[in-house]
């Protein structure tokens, strides 16, 4: 894969990421598992021994494998009320006089950008869906800059997808992907987790941590 073709593929990784931790409508798992399996596909262009091509080929599985009736069920288990895990970043803070700036600072990196959640999804800004869609629209507005020659605004989308992982995704995500892998017994959600992490990781290289 040349540049352009692993940013795309991490962009659509992001979007595919998102949506599966939407709530499992029929129309929205239909729409996952035809990504995950797209997406698996564009993965074993990957050069190396990354995990990722074996991990989105079990996820795509998983997705075609199951109902939305089983995976609502599930998610309510999972995720809604007292629930086991958690989809929002500020509830991983053992701080809770930070979390109140947590969500206002992914807030504030959504409206430089020209973005806010919408409305009628009724979750925090810090929801993990929302978190991984910005940085899909992230790396699609640095390629369109990029084709446009516009290095300078390429160049920031670039340091806000740098800045926002480290400070919104990469201290948090794999506590969640631990705590699904403990306490689910979905393949799908388990399946889920081993990727995200997958992805996070090889993410961590491309944005590691200043010294």
């Amino acid at each position: 894969m040349n540049a352009h073709e692993q940013a795309l593929t991490r962009a659509q990784l992001y979007r595919l990421l998102a949506r599966a931790f939407l709530y499992p409508e029929e129309e929205t798992l239909r729409a996952i598992t035809a990504d995950a399996a797209a997406v698996a596909e564009r993965l074993e262009a990957l050069n190396g021994a990354s995990p990722l091509p074996s991990l989105g080929r079990a996820f795509a599985s998983a997705a075609a494998a199951c109902t939305a009736d089983e995976l609502e069920r599930t998610y309510n288990t999972l995720f809604v009320g007292r629930s086991r895990c958690h989809l929002d970043e500020s509830d991983y803070d053992p701080n809770p006089f930070a979390r109140a700036h947590r969500m206002a600072d992914a807030a504030g990196f959504y409206q430089a950008f020209g973005m806010q959640p919408a409305a009628q999804a009724g979750q925090r800004p810090d929801f993990i869906g929302t978190e991984l869609e910005f940085m899909y629209l992230l790396i699609l507005k640095q390629l369109y800059a990029e084709e446009q020659d516009w290095e300078e605004q390429a160049a920031v989308c670039r340091e806000a997808q740098a800045k926002f992982f480290r400070e919104h995704l990469a201290w948090w995500i794999p506590k969640l992907c631990d705590k699904l892998e403990s306490t689910s017994s979905c393949p799908y959600y388990r399946d889920l987790a081993s990727f995200l992490r997958a992805f996070i990781q090889a993410e961590e290289t491309r944005f590691p941590s200043p010294a």
